[in-house]
């Protein structure tokens, strides 16, 4: 059985009747990458400042190895590491004195510093000034200063904001390695769905402060039909009626189901006088199970 690195134990964050965050509740074990999806202002910079310590807990708890951040917060702190927003590092020294120092601060090693220049592909440039790296290479540099003293638990809140292609794939290739390699539990917080599809082994979904649901991406990934009919809205609330997972997205019907069931399927609809001119299989993604969920639960875009 995998021991849970970091749990998030029904919290809650308030300001004067205004929630910005409602009931999270989720955990991460080593070796596991754990996204946090939504669009901006959905709560997931808040809940990440909660869980590094940077905020307080209106109510529930955040421990991490066992240690609760509101009653033991030196001990929960030391087995986590983290970049909010963007890495800060002094921009007239170079990458290697930037995690010298900040090694000396955390406890890390001459050992820990290299083999985190290592994993983060620094060799060519750690000698370089940090005033001339790139915003890859920056958020390269923090990643290894955020592993310096051996966190057991990782949060990156948006690690690709800003980055090009090639370096979106270099930052996700070395998040996948860190938790592949070294066991570390992550968390990744992101507004791109195809990135967190990629990089991610479960997902939590958040919309307007609540965290609408938590899944495995391969369970995301699942196979949908795509019912050729004119009388959409009809055909929705005879299957959502009947139990059945579907949804309407840019004026097409979708339902999840196994494909024994599609006989059924096409009987139900027909006797409620609705055509049915056609059944087609799709590629069911994250962004799919996104849409279906928020229009489920009916907030607002």
């Amino acid at each position: 059985m995998k021991e849970n690195n970091i749990e998030i134990l029904n919290v809650n964050k308030k300001i004067g009747k205004k929630h910005l965050v409602k009931e999270l509740n989720f955990n991460v074990s080593g070796g596991e990458v754990f996204g946090f999806i939504g669009p901006n202002g959905a709560g997931k910079t808040t809940a990440i400042r909660m869980m590094v310590g940077l905020i307080n807990i209106s109510s529930g708890d955040v421990r991490i190895c066992g240690h609760s951040i509101i009653t033991n917060k030196k001990e929960a702190l030391k087995n986590i590491g983290a970049i909010v927003e963007k890495p800060e590092m002094y921009p007239f020294m170079t990458g290697y004195q930037n995690l010298k120092f900040f090694a000396e601060i955390s406890g890390g090693t001459f050992k820990n510093i290299q083999e985190m220049i290592d994993i983060v592909g620094l060799h060519d440039s750690i000698n370089d000034k940090v005033s001339t790296y790139s915003l890859g290479m920056k958020q390269r540099l923090g990643i290894a200063q955020a592993m310096l003293h051996d966190p057991k638990v990782l949060i990156f809140d948006e690690p690709t904001n800003g980055l090009d292609p090639v370096g979106i794939r270099e930052i996700r290739q070395y998040i996948r390695r860190i938790a592949i390699e070294k066991k570390k539990a992550i968390i990744v917080s992101s507004h791109l769905m195809s990135e967190i599809e990629l990089i991610c082994d479960r997902i939590g979904i958040i919309k307007n402060s609540d965290l609408l649901a938590v899944e495995n991406v391969n369970k995301t990934s699942e196979k949908m039909y795509n019912i050729k009919t004119v009388q959409l809205q009809s055909a929705l609330n005879c299957l959502r009626q009947n139990q059945y997972n579907s949804m309407i997205k840019n004026e097409q019907l979708f339902i999840q189901c196994d494909y024994k069931e599609i006989p059924e399927v096409i009987r139900l609809l027909v006797n409620h006088q609705i055509d049915i001119y056609g059944f087609e299989e799709k590629s069911h993604n994250l962004e799919d199970r996104y849409l279906e969920l928020t229009a489920r639960t009916g907030k607002g875009k």
